[in-house]
């Protein structure tokens, strides 16, 4: 069941996200058609010069927190939202899987924490689901359709509108994630997983012999595959406004953070630190413990420019291969008053960044640095 799920969002993230860029626009974008005010529950928003002085993850991560009283007293439908827009969310999606995404962010996002405690979470999410969005996707051939709206829309939009302008697939997510989609009745089972269309994903595992050897400087060859060490990807997964609009997320979540390369499914960061930094790069490596661990690296102890740095969220479930949810791996650009890291985020862009200002750094993270041989 949890590889069925994993393969049903793997389609699911590929469905494009957004709005009709020639329809009238089917979304009321108002801040305040929802059941809270967003700005009461999260003052410092993202895109704000306040915003802009959080420098680090935790600091932004301590700058969204609800007092536990006001979220005992939240109703289950109001908690949801203060979810769907807790500014962080985005999060979830600069992960290698969505699974890695959810229990990451679940570590510091205290509504999240609270809306899984719900007994009812599951019920109330499918019925925001069913709700806001069957009228206008009742035509289940049609679900393709929704696109960006216009880059000049998007720029005149509060970080609020941007996370309600992407509410739907931030449900999606949420009920296909095991805690929530086991709770729900095999109805609505049927009709989330029919209400999501499946598109080609970018993924592909190669047998005719044509796809490039995957190995470590030592010469460990990788195993390819969607549940192994890496997959070949075929394009980068989105459209040209998609990813305009995740570029843009990402520059008002992280406003002190340089992008370097554009939003793409091509590759991702243990790809680019450990095994190719081209641009030709189309492999995305699930298990970098390999380069590690047959001595083509050893660990340095100390940061140095040109260094891999290995992020590891050591609250975590650890496999038995040794892979836990929600590593990270960069390049040191520089180290002085900080420590400067050129690092690949998940589906969004490539960046450059201090080591504690990314989707990554959380309160249960450890760093490692490691040298070629």
């Amino acid at each position: 069941m949890k590889r069925l799920i994993t393969l049903i969002l793997a389609i699911a993230l590929c469905v494009p996200l957004y709005i009709p860029v020639q329809a009238e626009c089917r979304y009321d974008l108002s801040e305040y058609s929802l059941l809270l005010n967003i700005k009461d529950v999260y003052p410092i928003q993202p895109g704000t010069e306040e915003w802009k002085k959080l420098e680090t993850l935790q600091s932004k991560i301590a700058a969204c927190e609800i007092p536990k009283e006001t979220l005992h007293r939240m109703s289950t439908e109001s908690l949801i939202e203060a979810v769907l827009y807790y500014p962080l969310l985005s999060n979830m999606y600069a992960y290698d899987s969505i699974e890695e995404g959810f229990d990451a962010v679940l570590q510091y996002c205290d509504a999240l924490q609270e809306l899984q405690r719900r007994d009812d979470a599951a019920d109330a999410l499918a019925a925001r689901y069913k709700n806001t969005y069957s009228n206008q996707n009742a035509d289940v051939s049609n679900q393709n359709a929704d696109v960006l709206a216009s880059s000049a829309e998007l720029m005149h939009m509060t970080y609020i509108q941007m996370q309600k302008h992407t509410e739907k697939r931030k449900i999606q997510t949420l009920l296909l994630i095991e805690p929530f989609f086991n709770q729900l009745d095999e109805a609505d089972k049927l009709y989330l997983c029919e209400s999501i269309a499946v598109l080609p994903t970018n993924q592909t595992n190669a047998t005719d012999g044509t796809a490039s050897i995957v190995q470590t400087p030592n010469g460990t060859v990788l195993k390819e595959g969607w549940y192994d060490d890496y997959y070949i990807t075929t394009s980068s997964g989105f459209s040209d406004d998609e990813i305009y609009y995740l570029d843009l997320e990402m520059a008002r979540l992280y406003p002190n953070a340089i992008r370097r390369k554009s939003a793409t499914k091509r590759y991702n960061c243990h790809s680019y630190a450990w095994h190719d930094q081209s641009p030709e790069n189309n492999v995305w490596l699930i298990n970098p413990f390999p380069y590690m661990t047959d001595g083509s690296y050893l660990n340095a102890g100390s940061a140095a420019a040109g260094r891999k740095v290995f992020y590891r969220n050591t609250g975590s479930e650890v496999g038995t291969d040794g892979k836990t949810l929600g590593d990270h791996s960069g390049i040191v650009k520089s180290v002085g008053s900080t420590i400067m890291v050129t690092s690949k985020w998940g589906e969004y862009g490539l960046y450059e960044h201090t080591i504690y200002d990314c989707p990554y750094a959380g309160n249960r993270t450890t760093y490692s640095y490691w040298s070629l041989a």
